[in-house]
């Protein structure tokens, strides 16, 4: 059987799959270990931490899970877009991947910033 040639290369680039493989790892990763730390209470919980006055911010136990849902929006707007752009600039398309990764990184570790003083 021959290859499908209507089929877009974005499949076939292993430098692209490596990032969605590191960013789905980074996803579920950041659900987990929420799910691990914030259990459901009735209080309020600390949102946010300023360095000059503390605790900025509080809310709801589940509002804690923002962070990974805005690491996820990015995560499917930019695997989109980098879809949309690769046969016309794959450099772009990496750079979206690799930002992705990186915006991944500091959501995780936002999390466990925040989870930590709680």
């Amino acid at each position: 059987m021959g290859r499908n040639t209507t089929m877009n290369p974005i499949y076939q680039d292993d430098i692209f799959q490596l990032g969605i493989i590191i960013n789905f790892m980074l996803q579920v990763g950041t659900w987990v270990f929420l799910w691990l730390r914030v259990k459901p209470t009735h209080d309020p919980i600390a949102l946010q931490y300023n360095i000059y006055f503390g605790i900025s911010y509080i809310g709801e136990w589940y509002n804690m899970f923002i962070i990974p849902l805005i690491g996820l929006f990015i995560f499917i707007l930019n695997y989109i877009l980098s879809f949309a752009i690769y046969k016309k600039d794959m450099l772009a398309a990496y750079f979206l991947m690799i930002s992705t990764v990186a915006i991944q990184i500091i959501l995780l570790f936002s999390a466990h910033l925040i989870t930590s003083y709680t």
